[in-house]
C-alpha cells in the first residue's frame, strides 16, 4: 500500500510527463508484433505468479479471517497448484525475454549522461538516447536478474528430491520471497510509467 500511496503522490504533484511540443499525430510502431507476445506472457505470468503468491504468503492472515477456513483452504489450495505449474512458464518466458530484447538493453553513448540528469529532470531538455533509455534498462536488467533468482530457488523449493533439509530450504525461501516481492514492487512503477505516468507510452 505503501507504493500506491507514493505512486499517487507522484502524479498528484508531478503530473503526466507530456511530450515535449505535444503529440504530433504520428504514431511510432516501436516494437514487432513477436516483442509484444514475449512481453504480455511474461508479464501475465508474473501477474498471476504475484497473486497466487501473496495469498500464499498473506493470504492466512488477511483472507481467512474474511471468507472463513473453508473458502480459504480452497482458494489457499488452488494458488499453490497454479503458483507451482505456472512457475516453470514463467522461467522460460523470462529467458526468451533475455534472448529477444538484451540487444536493445546494452549500455551504449549517452546513457551515463541520462543517468547523471535523472532522465531529464537535472538540466535543460531531455537527454538523446538510443532505443530504451538507461532507466528502462535498468529495470530489464533487475526483471533479468531477480527474475533468475527467484526462478532457481523456486525449483529448488518444489523439488524435494534432491535431500534437501529444512535449514538448507529455509534460505531459498527467503530468497524467493524477497526476490518476488523487490519485483513485484518495481513491477507497480513499471506499470505506472507506462500508463498514466508518461504520455503517449501506452501506445509504443
Amino acid at each position: 500500500m505503501g507504493e500506491f500511496a507514493v505512486l499517487g503522490l507522484v502524479f498528484v504533484l508531478r503530473g503526466k510527463v507530456e511530450i515535449e511540443g505535444g503529440p504530433s499525430g504520428r504514431v511510432v510502431r516501436r516494437f514487432t508484433d513477436c516483442e509484444r507476445i514475449v512481453h504480455w506472457t511474461l508479464a501475465i505470468v508474473f501477474l498471476f505468479l504475484a497473486i497466487t503468491g501473496l495469498n500464499l504468503l498473506l493470504g492466512r492472515s488477511m483472507l481467512l479471517p474474511l471468507f472463513g477456513r473453508e473458502v480459504f483452504a480452497l482458494f489457499a489450495s488452488a494458488s499453490k497448484e497454479g503458483h507451482n505449474l505456472f512457475g516453470p512458464l514463467f522461467l522460460v518466458s523470462l529467458l526468451t525475454m533475455l534472448f529477444s530484447f538484451t540487444w536493445h538493453n546494452l549500455y551504449e553513448q549517452g546513457d551515463l549522461g541520462w543517468l547523471l540528469r535523472l532522465g531529464g529532470l537535472i538540466g535543460d531538455g531531455h537527454p538523446c538516447v538510443g532505443f530504451f533509455n538507461m532507466g528502462e534498462k535498468i529495470w530489464y536488467w533487475m526483471v533479468i536478474l531477480f527474475g533468475l533468482v527467484v526462478s532457481i530457488s523456486g525449483l529448488v523449493l518444489v523439488s524435494l528430491n534432491f535431500g534437501q533439509g529444512r535449514v538448507i530450504m529455509e534460505i531459498p525461501h527467503l530468497v524467493h520471497v524477497v526476490g518476488s516481492l523487490l519485483l513485484m514492487l518495481g513491477s507497480l512503477g513499471h506499470m505506472y510509467m507506462g500508463t498514466i505516468g508518461i504520455e503517449g507510452r501506452c501506445r509504443e
